[in-house]
């Protein structure tokens, strides 16, 4: 009778181990199938988005503006687009004006600055052998 109830708890307990192991392993696996399904989604859309051709026409018309700008742009040579005399003059004037309120005669103000920063030297602390015994305090 003790044999019998002995191996029947270790039956039941392996048992509960296993189930136990095999809910753990299902719910771990739910959750990496979770994952990828979230992960596959975003790159479908995202990729869905940008083989989609417009269809709204405010946004086809965005886009074709875009375009346009971009060969205006490319056939002014790098100024401005579609500039007027009037335009170009108060661009200079701007330009002239901000030339003479920071002092930059002769620099180009339509490009990024670059900045040239440099490390002092460091100097190194005297240690306790550098100094002299007379000058410390008593």
């Amino acid at each position: 009778m003790d044999v019998n109830f002995t191996l029947r708890v270790r039956t039941d307990l392996q048992y509960f181990q296993v189930k136990m192991l095999t809910k753990t392993c299902l719910t771990r696996l739910c959750m990496v199938g979770r994952c990828l399904q979230q992960q596959a989604c975003r790159n479908v859309c995202a990729s869905v988005v940008l083989t989609q051709k417009a269809d709204d026409p405010v946004q086809q018309l965005f886009v074709e503006k875009i375009r346009e700008y971009a060969q205006k742009k490319k056939s002014a040579g790098g100024k401005l687009v579609d500039a007027t005399p009037e335009t170009m003059k108060e661009f200079q004037f701007e330009i002239d004006r901000l030339q003479n309120q920071y002092k930059a005669a002769g620099q180009d103000m339509t490009k990024f600055p670059s900045f040239n920063f440099v490390d002092k030297e460091l100097e190194t602390a005297p240690t306790q052998e550098d100094r002299d015994p007379k000058d410390l305090p008593l």
